[in-house]
């Protein structure tokens, strides 16, 4: 039920807002957050109960975002152990998680090949939560894009990291087409 109702409020509200009211975007996701509240509240008896993981996959970025942490070092090309993924996962289970399950921190999950096995890894045994993918999409293409999304990702978001983002806008776009609603575009400068 609470995928069901995540979804269609991404789909037909915040969506259509952060399209249509840009500066409104900010209050309804606050108002969003709040509905997590109460859904925490109902299933876990706690109203701040966690609401989203991240998994770092892999630690490799391509980019030296001016927001990052890690934009001065050099990071180590280093993958999560499946061991570590798959009991996470079955922690995750034991306690019926329904949040967001999100594929990186500071790496871009992209590099990762495993992606995709990760992706169906969540949607086999944690129907109820939703996969979102944030990237800086530059090596997003459509067909990486169709086999993530047949492997259960329900969210792409992009945010455009570049000093002339018509480019890459321009290169996203027939991706953007295919995802439709499920991708997300954001430019950071």
């Amino acid at each position: 039920m609470f995928k069901t109702i995540s979804k269609i409020l991404d789909k037909y509200i915040l969506s259509n807002i952060s399209k249509r009211f840009p500066s409104a975007f900010r209050f309804y996701s606050k108002l969003y957050e709040k509905v997590f509240e109460i859904f925490n509240l109902i299933k876990y008896k706690d109203r701040y109960f966690f609401h989203a993981v991240s998994f770092e996959i892999n630690t490799y970025c391509n980019r030296k975002c001016w927001y990052c942490p890690n934009k001065d070092n050099e990071t180590p090309k280093e993958y999560m152990p499946l061991e570590v993924f798959h009991h996470a996962v079955k922690e995750l289970k034991e306690l019926k998680f329904s949040g967001t399950v999100i594929y990186n921190l500071y790496g871009e999950p992209l590099f990762d090949e495993r992606l995709e096995y990760f992706v169906e890894y969540i949607k086999d045994n944690l129907p109820n939560a939703t996969s979102l993918l944030f990237s800086n999409g530059d090596i997003l293409n459509i067909d990486r894009a169709k086999k993530l999304v047949d492997a259960g990702l329900d969210k792409f978001v992009i945010t455009v990291h570049d000093e002339n983002p018509e480019r890459n806008l321009k290169r996203l776009k027939p991706v953007k087409e295919f995802l439709k609603e499920k991708m997300v575009l954001q430019i950071s400068n």
